[in-house]
């Protein structure tokens, strides 16, 4: 939340309750403190069965097996292919329905260090059932869903270490080794979390982003507190492009709560396209790095492992960052600033 100056802009605007924030995942803790006031349960729908029941998130977490989103379906999808275009075509009428009644869609990019831009292998479509997922050669025939799909915003994730890029700029931080990217694919990053490249510091000891976690869920790195009336709460550090989408899906929010015409509704108070152009007018450019890390974490896995080699994309061969300081494949436009969204300040680009 520092990273991309939240405590600034919160001090000035805590965002207008008439936005309305959707999260389209497997799984919801509807009892946890942070949550569960914050939940529209009349404008919350389960689709587990196939069919839309409204109200359902009062039922909490699906009964199938359980991660980190509930159960996370997702993966390359190829046009040529009668089957899975029919996934794709599917996803694609629902975003262009949403964001032609006002919506502002936003995607993580994965998690896969791959350019979505110039695809060539896939090894984990389908991920469900566990183990189902089959190796094989992709072409840009092939999109990852819902990323890839016209009317949507990709994000990218960064750690908290400041990269070498020859500018000297503070707020100029590494792409996550993990996070996907592309030229057309990532508008934009926020901070997703980087274990092996991160920094650890005060309040962020592992490199990785807090959040909200089930207490009969296990976590390795957790943080638990206790609140008034409820008792012992969870919290688990986590990484990936699911912490950093919903960084600029806040951002977007206070957009739409500072800017929007609530007089509109037609139009979800403000138009998609003007939200992301707000939003990438606004962030702070990324260039592409000059040099790259040689160590990850002490002790780690990949410690004294370089970047590119440790993190090589799905077919062995290395990340590229293409593109200039105003845009590239792994940053977009660049890292969203809160505070400067709010203030609409474009000085920095």
């Amino acid at each position: 939340m520092r990273q991309i100056k939240v405590p600034q802009a919160k001090a000035i605007t805590g965002g207008s309750p008439a936005v309305v924030v959707g999260d389209i995942d497997t799984g919801l803790d509807k009892d946890h403190p942070d949550l569960a006031p914050n939940i529209a349960f009349d404008k919350t729908v389960s689709c587990e069965s196939g069919v839309p029941k409204p109200g359902a998130g009062r039922l909490g977490r699906p009964r199938r097996p359980w991660n980190a989103h509930g159960r996370d379906d997702r993966g390359d999808n190829c046009k040529n292919d009668p089957d899975q275009r029919l996934l794709w075509k599917a996803a694609q009428r629902a975003i262009i329905y949403a964001y032609k009644r006002g919506v502002t869609n936003f995607a993580s990019a994965g998690n896969q260090s791959d350019d979505l831009a110039h695809p060539t292998f896939d090894d984990i479509s389908p991920d469900f059932p566990p183990r189902s997922e089959e190796e094989r050669e992709i072409t840009n025939a092939c999109v990852v869903v819902p990323v890839e799909v016209q009317g949507v915003i990709g994000v990218s994730a960064v750690g908290n270490t400041t990269q070498v890029d020859g500018d000297d700029d503070p707020n100029d931080y590494l792409k996550s080794y993990y996070s996907s990217y592309g030229v057309g694919v990532a508008e934009v990053t926020a901070p997703g979390g980087d274990f092996y490249y991160g920094r650890g510091t005060e309040g962020q000891p592992f490199g990785l982003v807090l959040s909200t976690w089930p207490t009969e869920i296990p976590c390795g790195r957790s943080r638990q507190d206790v609140a008034p009336g409820v008792g012992t709460v969870q919290y688990c550090y986590l990484q990936g492009t699911s912490m950093s989408s919903p960084h600029a899906a806040g951002v977007g929010a206070l957009i739409v709560s500072v800017f929007g015409d609530a007089n509109n509704p037609r139009n979800g108070k403000m138009r998609p396209g003007s939200v992301e152009q707000y939003m990438q007018h606004t962030a702070d450019p990324q260039p592409c790095p000059t040099e790259l890390p040689l160590q990850g974490a002490a002790g780690s896995s990949r410690a004294n492992t370089p970047y590119l080699v440790g993190a090589p994309r799905p077919d062995g061969s290395q990340q590229e960052c293409q593109g200039g300081e105003g845009y590239n494949s792994w940053y977009g436009s660049g890292q969203v600033n809160a505070l400067s969204a709010i203030l609409h300040d474009t000085s920095n680009n």
